[in-house]
Formats: structure tokens, C-alpha cells, sequence
């Protein structure tokens, strides 16, 4: 699968966050103008939870991020 610079950067950070650091979630507020950071996190599997400081709050559980293909 081709995945530009930023979806192989956020990648790498979840894995991160998930194999090295063990952290159970991940959340992230992205400014609903922003449709490529939207775009990268939903190639990443984020699930929409909520609203956090005023923009849409997407979270990842690390058992969701072991069923993405390369996660």
C-alpha cells in the first residue's frame, strides 16, 4: 500500500505509542478544515469519540490498531 509522508509519520507514532510506550489509547483533535490530517487519520483507524477543545476527538485503542493492515 502507497501511504504518503504524513500517514507513514503518524504510523510509526502509533506504533510507538503502542509497542514501546504500552499506552493503552491514543487521542487526537484535528480541525475540521484540515481534511488531509482528517484523511490520514482515517487511514489509521481512528474511531470518532466525542468532541475535545472544541474540534471532533478521534481515539485509537491499541486492539483496533493490531487489526490495520501494517498496525
Amino acid at each position: 500500500m502507497v501511504r504518503g509522508c504524513a500517514t507513514e509519520g503518524a504510523a510509526a507514532l502509533l506504533a510507538h505509542a503502542f509497542a514501546t510506550l504500552g499506552l493503552p489509547t491514543t487521542v487526537a483533535g484535528i480541525n475540521p478544515p484540515n481534511f488531509t490530517s482528517l484523511r490520514v487519520a482515517a487511514k489509521l483507524g481512528p474511531v470518532a469519540q466525542g468532541r475535545a477543545g472544541g474540534y471532533p476527538r478521534q481515539a485509537l485503542r491499541r486492539k483496533e490498531w493490531l487489526t490495520v493492515p501494517g498496525g
